[in-house]
């Protein structure tokens, strides 16, 4: 069984009021320019590095209980492919169970260990 998840992003106000639009257009922009769902993943990822300024955005699939990489970019390599037990990782199992994202940080002082482990793996990168 595959599942995805996805994050929205929201405008950012100009100091006139108004939504400054123009960095989510150009990642649709390039994201139209991709031919294959892969690409088109890859280049998401890449994007929303960017736009959030980032330093990584990593899209996820669900196989069989096991998370692993679908799509990855990462500041200033990309790196190798992660694959975790879905299990081990009560807050991620419950943003794919229930579609709903949530964060996670490690300046959370009752962060899940699980969480926070992976969070530092993905740093060293």
């Amino acid at each position: 069984m595959t599942s995805q998840a996805a994050t929205a992003l929201v405008p950012s106000p100009r100091p006139s009021g108004q939504l400054d639009l123009a960095p989510i257009m150009g990642a649709i922009r390039a994201l139209a320019q991709e031919e294959s769902p892969e690409a088109m993943l890859e280049a998401a990822c890449r994007e929303l590095t960017a736009v959030l300024k980032a330093t990584a955005c990593i899209v996820s699939r669900l196989d069989d209980g096991i998370l692993r990489d679908a799509a990855a970019f990462r500041m200033p390599n990309p790196a190798g492919e992660f694959a975790y037990l879905l299990a081990d990782y009560p807050v991620t199992q419950a943003v794919m169970e229930r579609g709903e994202p949530r964060a996670v940080s490690l300046s959370e002082r009752d962060v899940d260990s699980a969480e926070a482990f992976v969070l530092r793996d993905l740093m060293r990168c």
